[in-house]
């Protein structure tokens, strides 16, 4: 339901391993990094909290929970909560955080929602709030379908809208045009989700928000690497690369590089009871 062909990479738990492996390998980043998804975890605990969620008889799914900052928010003040991943090295750092913090209420399950089976799984109408914070594979009609399966009140979904980094971004679109350059943008589909989720009855609350980390980057060329690969230009040459290393010169202050990223996220909140109360007629 919200996708962007041209941009989409495949989720496979053999890439989240990589980027966690290469987070952790950074302090300076991982810092940085956590610092900014602990304000959104804040922030989205707030909006949840307009709704009364999670309150102490609640029961929560969390999809695709990655290393558990929401999980542990969650575990917090809910009766129960369910964890899912499908890479279970991910899975088993979210099990250890949760387990340092002292909390004994969360199940861990290692599950792809593209092959989750509710039913099977014993999920029809067992939780309270089925959440999802940035995960791709849930943006999809049958995971959205998937998910209003398993809810017996609410659904929530947490959507990275649009991204930007400075210089990186900026500096490949100099060399290689503007139109050549883009990164994912889901704003237009996520309107369309609310417009879609409104018609059938669902009521979404929906609320966005801006968040932002700054990083000194040691290491010029893997930087540089990272930004090709997030603009997916392809063929690179030699004179290119030479003018894209002088543009990050330009850009460094004091001999350092400090880098940018700015997101524009939202969250999307509907009742799946009003859904079934209110359905659409054919």
């Amino acid at each position: 339901m919200i996708s962007s062909p041209r941009h989409q990479i495949p989720d496979t738990p053999e890439r989240w391993d990589r980027i966690l492996e290469k987070f952790w390998q950074k302090p300076e980043e991982s810092a940085s990094s956590t610092a900014m998804i602990l304000e959104r975890v804040r922030k989205t605990a707030a909006f949840l909290g307009e709704y009364d969620f999670p309150g102490p008889d609640d029961e929560i799914l969390d999809l695709g929970c990655g290393i558990g900052f929401y999980t542990t928010e969650f575990a917090a003040h809910a009766k129960k909560v369910t964890a899912v991943d499908f890479s279970q090295s991910v899975l088993d750092q979210a099990r250890d955080r949760n387990r340092r913090a002292g909390f004994e209420n969360v199940d861990y399950e290692l599950c792809d929602i593209k092959t989750l089976n509710p039913e099977e799984r014993g999920w029809s109408r067992k939780f309270d709030l089925v959440f999802s914070a940035m995960t791709p594979d849930c943006y999809r009609y049958e995971s959205i379908r998937k998910m209003e399966a398993m809810s017996r009140k609410y659904c929530c979904l947490q959507i990275a809208l649009s991204t930007t980094f400075d210089p990186g971004i900026n500096i490949m679109r100099q060399v290689f045009g503007s139109e050549n350059v883009r990164l994912p943008d889901r704003r237009k589909e996520f309107q369309l989700l609310n417009g879609f989720l409104s018609l059938e009855g669902g009521f979404p609350s929906v609320r966005y928000y801006r968040d932002s980390c700054s990083v000194p980057v040691d290491d010029e060329e893997k930087y540089l690497a990272r930004m090709l690969a997030r603009a997916h230009i392809g063929e690179c040459t030699e004179e290119q690369m030479q003018r894209l290393r002088e543009l990050l010169r330009q850009r460094k202050e004091k001999g350092v590089l400090q880098t940018r990223q700015d997101w524009l996220a939202g969250w999307i909140l509907w009742d799946v009871r009003e859904k079934e109360c209110c359905p659409v007629s054919g």
